[in-house]
């Protein structure tokens, strides 16, 4: 699978630096779309919470569109941009989501 994935990066074997991002840019990319991905089937099948499965669907989409971009533009800079904020959305969307339970980083012990 992974050879599929990276089979459409840019590559740019001129630059070290540039084929380094490109790759960080798709391992984070990868690693988004199977998150979300995962939680979408989760909060489907498991917890019947669609509202929770529609916000991970946005999220696998967004993670889907972002590669087919930086496959088509090889604009490291913007697509890098955009996983940055992709990252942090859910890291936010997980930080609100959980409404401060025992499990969370702020949660009541």
């Amino acid at each position: 699978m992974l050879k599929y994935w990276y089979k459409n990066i840019p590559a740019h074997h001129n630059s070290p630096e540039l084929f380094w991002r490109s790759r960080l840019i798709a391992h984070s990319l990868l690693i988004c779309t199977v998150y979300f991905f995962v939680l979408t089937v989760i909060n489907i099948f498991k917890f019947n919470s669609y509202e929770l499965a529609l916000l991970d669907a946005v999220g696998l989409t967004l993670s889907i569109l972002l590669y087919v971009w930086f496959i088509k533009s090889s604009k490291i800079k913007a697509v890098s941009w955009a996983v940055v904020l992709l990252i942090n959305s859910l890291i936010l969307t997980f930080i609100i989501s959980i409404n401060g339970a025992a499990y969370s980083l702020f949660g009541q012990h």
